[in-house]
């Protein structure tokens, strides 16, 4: 799997997915992050609630270094992790996509899940606007980064994301969308100063939570286990 930058702008995958986990429950609790990378998202989590412990499961051998100088545990698979662990959430940012059996990577991460546990799910929402007009162009532009990344095996919508979690025994509890993280693509600072630019965000973000399905970059999902 490619690597990818932390994504912490409002209105990232990311940043929703911190947020979330901070509105967990007070109190110590275990929270597995598959696909973890080098552990951007895990020092977020961390910095927010210290007493978090955090699980990371990732395969490339630099990044995994990394995530265990803040893991509790950094383990190449998920297969290392005990079934039946009993976290109180899981994460799968940015992860179904890349998998050709979305299903079978999905059970076995609810398997590691408790009873009442959450899953937060991010995927690319290959239903967004500018598909579609690529569609009616008769283009179906792969690239490096993107909907179309060249590593995404397997393609979204918000109605087929939510057939896979309901699949899996899981309740969908809430439902949100990411905007395009511009940010990344300019030099570091320049966002937040350009004029106009938190009233543009902000829009854009109204606007991927009125129409997920047209306007979502990503689509975002909070899952119980019964």
């Amino acid at each position: 799997m490619a690597e990818y930058a932390f994504k912490g702008a409002p209105g990232s995958s990311h940043r929703w997915a911190i947020e979330e986990v901070a509105r967990l429950p007070a109190g110590p609790l275990r929270v597995l992050d598959v696909g973890a990378g080098r552990g951007h998202v895990a020092r977020a989590l961390l910095r927010a609630r210290p007493a978090l412990e955090v699980w990371g499961v990732e395969p490339g051998d630099d990044a995994r270094r990394d995530l265990a100088s803040v893991a509790a545990q950094a383990l190449a698979a998920l297969d290392e992790v005990p079934a039946g662990a009993g976290f109180d959430a899981a994460l799968l940012l940015d992860v179904l996509e890349h998998v050709a059996t979305p299903e079978a990577l999905l059970a076995d991460v609810v398997a590691r899940v408790r009873p009442g546990g959450r899953l937060l799910v991010s995927v690319p929402n290959v239903a967004h606007w500018s598909m579609r007009a690529a569609l009616l162009a008769g283009e179906f532009p792969y690239a490096e980064r993107g909907i179309l990344d060249r590593t995404h095996v397997r393609f979204f919508t918000r109605r087929s994301l939510g057939a896979l979690l309901r699949g899996a025994g899981l309740v969908v509890e809430a439902e949100s969308a990411s905007i395009v993280p511009l940010e990344l693509a300019l030099p570091a600072g320049l966002a937040g100063r350009a004029p106009g630019w938190l009233f543009a965000r902000r829009l854009r973000q109204a606007l991927a939570r009125a129409a997920p399905g047209l306007c979502a970059f990503q689509l975002l999902a909070r899952a119980r286990r019964p």
